[in-house]
């Protein structure tokens, strides 16, 4: 098995604390696409769109972005990689 990165402990469920930070980022970038079907990379203005207001856009302004950011934080602690002081 590769060991490289922590990889061997992450398939053995070592880490299953901080892998929950990367699910759950997914998860929330997911409930983002299912609540505002106008996401996209590009904006555009569509007829008939609205502001959105409910689901994951009721907590924060930029629900992708913020459940990105607990996708990247979570993604080096799930794989065993953890910052030590400089």
């Amino acid at each position: 098995m590769n060991t490289c990165c922590g990889v061997e402990k992450l398939a053995r469920g070592a880490n299953d604390e901080e892998a929950r930070h990367v699910t759950h980022g997914f998860l929330f970038i997911f409930f983002v696409f299912r609540e505002n079907s106008y996401g996209a990379s590009t904006i555009q203005i569509a007829e008939g769109q609205t502001v959105i207001s409910t689901g994951p856009y009721a907590l924060v302004r930029h629900p992708m972005y913020a459940g990105a950011l607990v996708m990247l934080i979570g993604t080096p602690l799930a794989l065993g990689i953890h910052l030590v002081g400089a």
